[in-house]
């Protein structure tokens, strides 16, 4: 059997490929899939939550802010959590206490609205671990059993400052390179050549 498109060539068809009868929302199922969205307490990371529960995956909502995490979830037939995602060693821990993961969401970042010069030290500590260090943190954690598995993805959202400054600030530490979306693949090379 092949899959028909009028302006490609015909390609055979992949075992369990979805028919075109089944419409192109089959495509995007989870079902059976298990998701964990952190920042799922509210906003961006609570919106991706509830989309990966439209199309079927068990969501772990975890967020810093329990009571938040637990209303997303409740919503959505989820599953809450607590994550501190400054703290190292419970992020280390996390993949194991939630089991095989198939999908990992991760929204939470921050900054602080004034010029540079004005940052105290602490507050360019916390941009750091939390906008770097953490998703660094992530990807290791969660990266090495999807790359073990063969399967896995990982998403970072970051808004525009991963891409822009506002006038008169200085630039933060950005974001996009540590959270740049992988597949497996790279996960799999990064696993193969870092890990091994």
């Amino acid at each position: 059997m092949t899959t028909e498109y009028p302006d490609r060539p015909a390609v055979p068809a992949v075992s369990g490929s979805v028919r075109s009868s089944e419409g192109p929302a089959r495509l995007f199922r989870l079902d059976g899939r298990r998701a964990v969205v952190i920042g799922a307490g509210s906003g961006i990371g609570a919106a991706g939550a509830r989309a990966l529960a439209a199309h079927g995956a068990a969501v772990v909502c975890a967020d810093l802010d329990l009571a938040a995490a637990t209303s997303t979830a409740t919503a959505i037939g989820g599953e809450p959590c607590r994550l501190d995602l400054l703290d190292r060693e419970a992020v280390r821990a996390a993949p194991d206490a939630l089991g095989e993961i198939d999908v990992l969401v991760f929204t939470p970042a921050t900054n602080v609205r004034r010029r540079l010069v004005d940052y105290s030290d602490a507050e360019f500590d916390r941009i750091v671990d939390l906008n770097l260090r953490a998703p660094f943190d992530l990807l290791r954690a969660f990266g090495r059993p999807m790359a073990a598995r063969g399967r896995g993805s990982i998403i970072g959202v970051s808004s525009i400052r991963a891409v822009t400054v506002e006038p008169a600030q200085g630039s933060t530490p950005r974001r996009r390179p540590a959270s740049a979306p992988c597949s497996v693949r790279p996960l799999r090379s990064w696993d193969r050549w870092a890990c091994g």
